[in-house]
């Protein structure tokens, strides 16, 4: 089945996380123009970016297997070369929709002067580790994996922010990712003491600006089914870019 036809900078969009990985060297390794991604101490997932011949991509996989001693927890590409690929190294997976979104630079950003977004700082990490540990469980229903003692980077991508009120109560957390040309948008958590107030919306803009401030376009992902993540990316003016299947292995693959 022949991939749809994109514009070059739709495909940017759509394999943001592809470029993240490349331009900040948290990859393991990478061939074919495609690329798996292994943080230190984090689930190895696999991007393949585009539609690749099987072959390639069992030829890629192989590789990958001999030279690093690592399980694949998940890949995420096109549905037809996710489902491909899956099929070859597994025979119990789920896998899900998710849509590639960009803001348009026509649209106009609304920030709030309510709240306020400064970068995490060391002293934050016990915070920030508790709020990961509680999106992992209610996003992807999974446990945070173990990060031994690493701190919050300060000033090194990804960044992460924290949303405050004018009283400076911690209202929740985003991680803004800048490559080239996008800044991807992710770990979107608002505390649900917190939520239906307009947070989390506020959050996304404040995020969003700041990509545009560093002359990038501002790129999420969410699953289709997300209903209330939806409808909160599109009611700011994220238009999609494209749709990505994404695979979690029953067992890890090794």
């Amino acid at each position: 089945m022949p991939l749809p036809m994109r514009t070059v900078s739709e495909y940017r969009v759509l394999y943001a996380m592809c470029y993240d990985i490349v331009a900040h060297e948290h990859f393991v390794y990478h061939a074919y123009s495609s690329i798996a991604l292994a943080c230190q101490n984090m689930p190895v997932w696999l991007w393949i970016s585009q539609g690749l011949h099987k072959e390639k991509v069992r030829q890629f996989f192989n590789e990958f297997l001999e030279k690093y001693d690592s399980p694949l927890v998940g890949l995420v590409a096109e549905e037809k070369f996710a489902l491909d690929f899956a099929n070859m190294y597994s025979s119990e997976f789920t896998h899900k929709e998710i849509i590639a979104y960009s803001l348009p630079n026509e649209v106009p950003i609304v920030t709030s002067d309510e709240v306020q977004l400064r970068l995490a700082l060391p002293h934050d990490t016990p915070l920030v580790l508790q709020w990961l540990g509680a999106f992992y469980e209610e996003t992807l229903q999974a446990q945070l994996p173990s990060v031994g003692d690493s701190k919050v980077r300060v000033n090194r991508p990804p960044k992460i922010y924290i949303l405050s009120d004018s009283q400076y109560t911690p209202l929740g957390m985003g991680m803004l990712t800048n490559t080239e040309e996008a800044g991807r948008i992710n770990l979107v958590y608002i505390l649900p003491q917190y939520r239906r107030n307009g947070y989390g919306k506020a959050l996304v803009s404040a995020l969003a600006q700041k990509a545009r401030d560093a002359r990038q376009v501002p790129v999420l992902y969410t699953a289709s089914d997300n209903v209330a993540a939806n409808a909160l990316y599109t009611g700011l003016g994220f238009a999609e870019a494209g749709r990505l299947t994404e695979v979690r292995f029953a067992e890890v693959v090794t």
